[in-house]
Formats: C-alpha cells, structure tokens, sequence
C-alpha cells in the first residue's frame, strides 16, 4: 500500500512504464451563506452542515431531526441539546451558522 494525504490507496504491483491513475478525493463545497457571510441554522440542510463540518451524514440528520421535532431553534446554545454535539462542535457550528443567517 502507499499513502497520498489521509486517503489510502489500494496495493498495486509497479514495474517500469506502469501507468497509475489517481483519482482526487471528493470537493467539498461549502453551502450558500447569507448576506453577513452566515447561514440561517433553521434553513440549513443535512447537506449544508456535513459539507462544511464533515459531521457526518448522522450527525448532520440529528440536527435536522431534532429542529423538525421541536421546531425552529430559538437560541444557538439550543445544540448542545442534541447527542454528539459537544462544546468544540456547538463552536464550530458557530462559525458558520447562525439563528438569523446574519
């Protein structure tokens, strides 16, 4: 095996003129921000948050799931509310989100 970054490649037999292709891992982009460079946490989709956090997809539907059933959030600190986010991820969420996308 050989290492490129944090992703591992599978083992392969090199000999001279082998041709290797490497394919580059997926982009990331980040999701629309509001006007003040900020997203609504309330209009945000599992896709908004894991993509800029790589959270995770369960982490992520947690978070909408959790909106869904108790309604829009009131305050940011409402987060901490939901299994798996703890202090640095409720900071992190503070980063790029907020409760008014301002």
């Amino acid at each position: 095996m050989f290492y490129i970054g944090f992703y591992i490649y599978g083992a392969v037999n090199i000999s001279k003129g082998t041709e290797i292709t490497i394919k580059s891992p997926k982009k990331i982009t980040p999701p629309d921000k509001g006007e003040y460079g900020l997203k609504n946490i309330n209009d945000a989709t599992v896709d908004d948050i894991d993509n800029v956090y790589n959270f995770g997809v369960k982490l992520s539907e947690s978070i909408i799931e959790y909106r869904d059933k108790y309604g829009d959030f009131k305050g940011m600190e409402d987060l901490v509310d939901i299994p798996g986010i703890g202090e640095a991820r409720y900071k992190s969420l503070r980063k790029e989100f907020s409760l008014s996308g301002e």
